[in-house]
């Protein structure tokens, strides 16, 4: 499996539970599905990540190394974890990795939040005209 033709689109991970995407062992193909709940963080709190690192059959099988590095990637170089979304190309983390505390992050959360807004209206109003509502 070749990385650099894998979209890795978490920013909706963190965002949006109904749009997760594919944890990094899935998209190696070591695993058949299991979805993304840490938006790529995967050293920062995943449990599951953490079981299958322990594991050396897993830890060293050759196609989760370009995901791995990857991810590795990020930390070295403080890189925003954004980066591996396809709307922002270069970003730096100033704050550690903790989200929480930063302006870019909580704007991107907004948007998200807006567009998701944005959803559930248009959904309600497809739902009314079905059932013939006001």
């Amino acid at each position: 499996m070749n990385i650099e033709n894998q979209k890795i689109d978490f920013a909706f991970t963190m965002c949006n539970p109904t749009e997760v995407s594919p944890c990094i062992w899935q998209q190696a193909g070591i695993l058949k599905k299991r979805m993304c709940l840490f938006g790529y963080l995967c050293g920062s709190g995943c449990t599951f990540h953490a079981g299958m690192m322990m594991k050396d059959r897993f830890r060293n099988h050759p196609s989760i190394k370009p995901f791995l590095d990857k991810v590795n990637a990020l930390k070295a170089n403080r890189l925003c974890r954004y980066t591996l979304s396809p709307a922002v190309s270069f970003r730096l983390c100033a704050n550690l990795y903790r989200c929480e505390h930063c302006e870019f992050h909580q704007m991107f959360q907004d948007d998200v939040s807006h567009q998701l807004d944005i959803r559930e209206a248009r959904r309600k109003i497809k739902q009314e005209k079905r059932i013939g509502g006001p």
